[in-house]
């Protein structure tokens, strides 16, 4: 998705297995893999942008092009058309999915997943020696909202902002 200023967002998921702990799904922690992140852009060249939260002085290193981190799948998103702040749906593994927002965050995965204004511990991934370090020290973002499978639905979606004044305020 293109931002206003003409930078591209793109979202990668960890990559790691859906159906079982797999260590690779610790790369969303990793500043310097691209998996389980939103990259922030140039459509050109692909370079991170020196405003970027991680930039580190060289647009082609993987931190540099980081905007948001710890992240499964985040394979919907959108940026608000007043702000241009980033609101992504985070694809949940077994229980939970997720809606979050933030420039620079750490969402957790795969130590954190699920909870509303609240980042739980994820079973799974405990026994992680990454996940327990987080654990003692979270500093993770929670998710703006989240709901358990057994709500009904078990993909998050999120679409565009409705800006317009057709319907009642509490849908705009």
């Amino acid at each position: 998705r293109f931002a206003p200023d003409g930078s591209l967002f793109v979202s990668n998921g960890d990559g790691a297995n859906y159906n079982a702990v797999q260590d690779y799904a610790v790369r969303s922690l990793d500043l310097d893999s691209l998996a389980g992140k939103v990259l922030r852009i140039h459509p050109l060249t692909g370079a991170g942008y020196s405003d970027n939260p991680f930039y580190n002085g060289d647009p082609n290193s993987n931190r540099s092009k980081v905007y948001s981190y710890g992240l499964r799948n985040p394979f919907r998103f959108t940026l608000h058309p007043q702000t241009g702040a980033l609101y992504l749906g985070d694809v949940g593994w077994g229980t939970w999915e997720e809606i979050n927002t933030g420039r620079g965050k750490n969402f957790g995965w795969p130590c954190f997943e699920g909870g509303n204004a609240t980042s739980l511990q994820q079973g799974g991934y405990r026994s992680l020696a990454r996940c327990a370090a987080l654990y003692q020290n979270p500093g993770v973002t929670p998710s703006v909202y989240a709901y358990d499978h057994s709500a009904g639905g078990s993909s998050v979606q999120l679409g565009d902002f409705y800006t317009g004044t057709r319907y009642p305020a509490q849908y705009r």
